[in-house]
């Protein structure tokens, strides 16, 4: 459990940088831990490439977190074709979404 509640303060407590600001004034930030889980992924993910592996182990509710995605991707695109939303802001937020289950399969491929 402890260990829950330090990754919930690391990513409430992490610094953040300014890339962009959007049209309305508001500003786009990437927090730290944004970047420290691309870099961890994609570690893995030459990891995997390196060690010739050619199957890997389904993932327990890998179609769920699949279905879920998808249904987040249609209603990002819905929400950007009917009502405006712009699309940078949409996009993050969809990839913060993204983000949380490639946390979830590095654990469960990586044990």
């Amino acid at each position: 459990m402890i260990g829950v509640v330090l990754l919930a303060l690391a990513i409430g407590l992490s610094p953040y940088i300014t890339i962009a600001q959007l049209a309305d004034g508001r500003a786009v930030k990437i927090r730290a831990e944004d970047v420290f889980i691309a870099g961890l992924l994609l570690i893995s993910f030459a990891g995997f490439l390196i060690s010739g592996k050619r199957t890997i182990k389904k993932a327990p509710l890998g179609y769920f977190i699949l279905a879920w995605l998808g249904i987040h991707f249609v209603s990002t695109m819905a929400d950007f074709i009917l009502t405006g939303l712009y699309f940078s802001r949409s996009f993050f937020f969809f990839l913060k979404e993204v983000e949380f289950f490639a946390i979830y399969f590095y654990v469960f491929w990586r044990r």
